[in-house]
């Protein structure tokens, strides 16, 4: 029996159209510098792709992650590396993107990362509708358990069971006394659309680990306009935008990793949960499902 049934979605948003390229900008999460992204509707239905200011093309595909610490970095055929793409790729996601010309500029004509904004994936998603594909006229109903765990971590764990609609849950054991032993659960049927519930939630990060990474020449870039800092006391450096929202935020990058695997979350009916997980596990349980779609 096939893990997938193939249904007809009821209906498809009209496509928009869009004249005039947007360029979005901001400095980046691991370097500090100034970047710009601007995005342009394809000629042609070829998917999203990223092009970097030397000429190197990098396709938004699972084939070319290379790296998925602290983040997704992608690579070209000639080793050229774009990282931290999973925000502006769930924002796609979330409204319905599947074809996308990026183009990047940056300091000296570099461009390493895309501009991290204001750490959630708001900005991207609010300039994205008019290159809206339409929601996928094909939907993918869960016929049966999809199970992924860690062989290094048994407490890190995916599970996709059936469901009538998408719901997403992560559980999170952090050593935070607002985060220990929590859980959030997004219902497409009674929450809403994941542009409100999901995409402005901001990344998050210990204030203490801060400096260390620094030190390693990463998070150079982090500010209070960014992130958000999770103290030691318990509290957060802001006012949370939304209940839950270093979950929300899990959801929003399994949502982005998902889309890297060719999974549109608009297009999927299933209730899947993930215990821990990261980009990592993320990308790993995406190939899974992917795989099981086109069964």
């Amino acid at each position: 029996m096939p893990m997938i049934q193939t249904t007809q979605a009821s209906q498809a948003t009209q496509t928009a159209t869009l004249t005039q390229p947007v360029t979005l900008e901001g400095v980046g999460l691991i370097t500090g510098l100034p970047l710009k992204a601007t995005l342009e509707k394809p000629a042609t239905q070829s998917g999203i792709t990223f092009y970097l200011p030397d000429g190197s093309v990098i396709p938004a595909i699972a084939d070319t992650v290379v790296n998925t610490f602290r983040g997704v970095t992608l690579a070209s055929p000639t080793g050229k590396t774009l990282s931290i793409v999973e925000h502006l790729l769930s924002a796609c996601a979330m409204a319905n993107v599947r074809h996308l010309d990026v183009r990047l500029q940056g300091q000296g004509d570099i461009a390493p990362e895309l501009p991290l904004l204001d750490g959630s994936a708001l900005p991207w998603f609010e300039v994205l509708a008019p290159f809206s594909d339409g929601a996928p006229e094909t939907v993918f109903e869960l016929a049966s358990t999809l199970v992924h765990t860690d062989p290094d971590d048994p407490d890190v764990e995916i599970v996709a069971v059936p469901s009538d609609t998408l719901k997403l849950t992560y559980l999170m054991n952090f050593d935070h006394p607002g985060l220990k032993q929590k859980w959030y659960t997004y219902i497409e049927a009674t929450d809403g659309p994941l542009g409100t519930a999901i995409a402005p939630a901001r990344t998050f990060g210990f204030v203490r680990e801060l400096p260390a990474l620094q030190a390693q020449g990463l998070a150079k870039g982090v500010s209070l306009d960014n992130t958000l800092g999770l103290t030691d006391e318990g509290g957060y450096t802001a006012e949370l935008r939304l209940p839950d929202e270093p979950l929300r935020h899990k959801v929003l990058d399994l949502i982005g990793d998902l889309m890297l695997c060719g999974v549109p979350i608009t297009g999927i009916r299933a209730h899947i949960v993930a215990r821990n997980a990261g980009h990592t596990s993320h990308m790993a349980f995406g190939k899974q499902l992917a795989q099981q779609m086109t069964q």
